[in-house]
């Protein structure tokens, strides 16, 4: 099976920020965030204990700096430094390996590179090594059957993780 596609403004974007988790663990991120940092703020304003004041509201500022890197930086940086993404992609999906190509790359993976896939309800991801992922939108399927075709194929391959 072969897939082609360029990422339309913003998709690769979007796409990376949604493989992160849900957004209901980004609420739960920031209601513990003022929860804490209200009760820091709590300690300091009644003296009760100025060191844990202090503590209490530096964990949960540092904490939600890192995610909103993570949600709104890095997603951007990795766009604008790989201009491959800005091009025609195209992945062939074999019995053996897997085809990656773009205009200036091109990437032979066994199956055994892949550690696994996940499916939202625009992208399905390619989870490669670690760190490495793969996005794909579904709006490039012409038709629901050659989606689930590729999901099959996928959950045949690799373990498929939770949403």
């Amino acid at each position: 099976m072969r897939v082609s596609f360029t990422y339309r403004d913003e998709e690769f974007i979007q796409g990376v920020r949604q493989s992160f988790g849900s957004k209901k663990r980004f609420l739960l991120d920031v209601v513990l965030f003022g929860v804490f940092l209200l009760y820091g703020i709590f300690l300091l304003v009644t003296r009760t204990n100025l060191l844990a004041g202090v503590v209490i509201i530096l964990v949960p500022v540092v904490y939600f700096s890192v995610i909103a890197w993570r949600h709104l930086v890095i997603p951007k940086l990795l766009y604008e430094q790989d201009s491959a993404l800005r091009e025609q992609i195209t992945i062939t999906f074999l019995e053996d390996e897997v085809i990656y190509q773009s205009a200036n790359q091109e990437y032979l993976l066994t199956w055994d590179n892949y550690i696994a896939f996940k499916e939202t309800i625009d992208y399905i991801y390619l989870f490669i090594f670690n760190r490495t992922l793969t996005v794909i939108p579904k709006r490039i399927f012409s038709n629901k059957e050659d989606q689930l075709q590729l999901i099959a194929l996928l959950e045949s391959k690799l373990v498929k993780k939770k949403k």
